[in-house]
């Protein structure tokens, strides 16, 4: 009888049917690695990689080439997943931008909702799905979750020793601009038309036949809006004014003779440089702020990153690459 009493016991039946269960999954195995969830798909098909081609061309004005395509649809998963993660990780719960913005398009989207409870609004918004596909919440939701995903703990932010092996490392790219002392002879083409390259060159031979001063030499040119005399230009001061050409050739001047006609948008110009000034290293105290934030912006760069290529490996990437042609 009491070999009966153990066998109608809950503990006994409960143990043997932990027993069986325990010999079902030994024999046929749990289905758990035999069926494994695909991963989430991210894909881009053509239309959307043409799409992103357009917007360049009209931000631009120019169709971009098969670098700069390749980028924008690397951008593009980028911020798709970024999006995503954001979505997984709740940042759009109690976040009060994207409330904002969804309260004001249940109101635009509903006329009698006008002196409605926000907290209303909000909740048959979000039941509504009004904040799927929203570009606004879309764009606050990446900037968040970058803003996250790239903040410094206080051992990452750089210190000391970080800036001065920084400074020493940096040091050419801290220099100044060189710059360029100068003066300009000017012969516009609008003025003299097919004359102009005859008339630089003829007015150059005279200048050195009879050594005009530098002073005297630009009235014997035309009117230039800009002046004649030029103190410390950088190249890029000079190409701001004159154009890229101009600036590289005055920069390759040496001090003291005329220079070749040198053509710039205005017309040809004659110059004489009468100094050349190195650039200069400064001391790490007058650019040790510039230094922190640009390490600083670097080791956020690498966290995000490092967050994008884990993300590529928890996400099915299908993108139709820019070139393919339509099946």
């Amino acid at each position: 009888m009491r070999d009966a009493s153990v066998l109608r016991s809950p503990l006994v039946h409960f143990l043997l049917l932990g027993v069986l269960a325990f010999a079902l999954v030994d024999r046929f195995g749990s289905g758990a690695g035999d069926s494994i969830a695909s991963p989430p798909r991210v894909s881009l098909d053509r239309d959307q990689t043409d799409a992103l081609r357009r917007d360049f061309q009209r931000r631009t004005g120019r169709a971009p080439d098969a670098s700069e395509l390749r980028h924008l649809v690397s951008q593009a998963v980028d911020e798709e997943l970024l999006y995503r993660e954001a979505l997984a990780r709740g940042l759009a719960a109690e976040d009060l931008e994207i409330e904002t913005r969804l309260v004001q398009k249940m109101m635009f989207l509903d006329e009698d909702t006008a002196g409605s409870d926000p907290a209303q609004l909000l909740a048959r918004a979000r039941s509504l799905g009004l904040e799927q596909d929203d570009i606004v919440v879309r764009r606050i939701l990446i900037q968040k979750l970058r803003l996250l995903a790239t903040a410094l703990a206080p051992e990452e932010i750089p210190g000391e020793s970080e800036l001065a092996e920084a400074f020493a490392l940096r040091r050419e790219s801290l220099r100044t601009a060189d710059r360029r002392t100068l003066v300009h002879v000017f012969l516009g083409r609008d003025r003299r038309g097919e004359r102009t390259s005859d008339d630089a060159a003829r007015l150059r031979r005279r200048i050195e036949h009879e050594q005009i001063s530098p002073t005297a030499a630009p009235s014997l040119g035309d009117p230039f809006p800009f002046g004649h005399d030029l103190e410390r230009q950088s190249e890029a001061d000079l190409a701001r004014s004159f154009g890229q050409s101009f600036a590289a050739s005055t920069f390759a001047l040496e001090p003291g003779p005329w220079s070749q006609p040198i053509e710039s948008a205005y017309g040809l110009h004659l110059v004489r440089v009468s100094a050349s000034a190195r650039g200069e290293v400064p001391e790490l105290a007058a650019v040790r702020e510039r230094l922190r934030l640009e390490l600083e912006e670097e080791a956020r760069t690498r966290k995000l990153a490092a967050l994008l290529a884990e993300l590529r490996t928890r996400y099915e990437v299908a993108v139709v690459e820019p070139g393919e042609e339509r099946k």
